[in-house]
């Protein structure tokens, strides 16, 4: 590693960061016990974190200074709207790309070997991505659970309905080409994992491996979110699916589409009902009755308790 140089970098990883002061050790530790037969870059983004996450990122950047390129914000870019990744994956050198974020971790020293094998094998997929374990924290920092990410999905080419549909990929585990990605970071969508797997299908194939090289974690912050604020969410989500579906139109995802904006209907119809949003509850009853009729009149079947 102490002769690296960036010149002969293959892979970056980009790692995202927030207030990650228990968790960001353990992320650049798995960046770091990887072994290659190749270079690569770790570029750290942190968006102005508040406890002592910048103090760690700068004591791993102190001691592998030709391996860890951090970068520091002055402000906390997500609260003005800005996604994390674009911002590192715009400093990438590499061929590849893997991704994770501050809060989650690699498991397996031969992950990124693997993966880039793969993709130097078969160069007509774009993205690889594995399956992860899944630990969920209680408030206090305690695991109550723990499960697989994916189950029953056999290693094998995956399409972008599989990806919009089932949410099987756990961000932690991808490994991309790294190509011009400037279109999709103009989208700003209100998420930004999925679409961007998504985006890579026009790139090439997607593939996925049931091996567990990862760990994603699910933290409580203790932070209840209003019913409005979910209201506001699920409204948000109408006008992202819709430029999904015209965005991906050449990839057959119109059914898992229909789906996903019934639903959100269907939540956006019911919450506006409950906080008394009247003027919400029309427009969007309006429209649910009109582009999903019978998923329209099950919904108030099912609340008005008339069946």
């Amino acid at each position: 590693m102490k002769n690296w140089s960036s010149n002969h970098i293959l892979v970056s990883i980009c790692c995202v960061t927030y207030n990650h002061e228990p968790y960001i050790a353990d992320a650049l530790d798995g960046f770091l016990m990887q072994k290659t037969n190749f270079a690569f870059e770790i570029i750290v983004r942190d968006d102005y974190s508040t406890d002592k996450t910048p103090a760690i990122v700068k004591q791993y950047a102190d001691k592998y200074p030709n391996i860890i390129k951090p970068i520091f914000e002055s402000s906390n870019q997500y609260s003005k709207g800005f996604q994390p990744f674009p911002a590192v994956m715009n400093r990438s050198i590499g061929k590849y790309i893997a991704i994770c974020e501050g809060d989650d971790y690699w498991t397996s020293s031969v992950k990124l070997q693997r993966q880039i094998n793969f993709l130097e094998q078969n160069p007509d997929y774009s993205l690889i991505f594995h399956n992860a374990e899944i630990k969920d924290y209680d408030h206090n920092g305690t695991v109550i659970d723990t499960r697989l990410h994916t189950e029953k999905i056999p290693s094998g080419e995956v399409t972008v309905a599989q990806i919009l549909m089932t949410k099987i990929v756990p961000t932690a585990s991808v490994v991309l080409r790294n190509v011009d990605l400037s279109y999709y970071f103009s989208k700003q969508y209100p998420v930004g994992d999925t679409p961007l797997f998504m985006y890579m299908a026009k790139f090439g194939r997607l593939y996925y491996s049931n091996e567990i090289t990862s760990v994603y974690r699910i933290l409580t912050t203790g932070m209840v979110k209003s019913t409005l604020d979910r209201m506001d969410k699920h409204i948000a989500f109408i006008p992202y699916y819709k430029d999904l579906q015209q965005e991906f139109s050449d990839f057959e995802i119109d059914d898992v589409i229909d789906k996903l904006l019934s639903r959100k209907y269907m939540l956006t119809v019911i919450t506006s009902l409950k906080e008394k949003q009247f003027g919400y509850f029309m427009k969007y009853a309006t429209l649910f009755l009109f582009l999903y009729p019978k998923a329209f009149i099950n919904t108030i079947l099912t609340e008005f308790k008339l069946r």
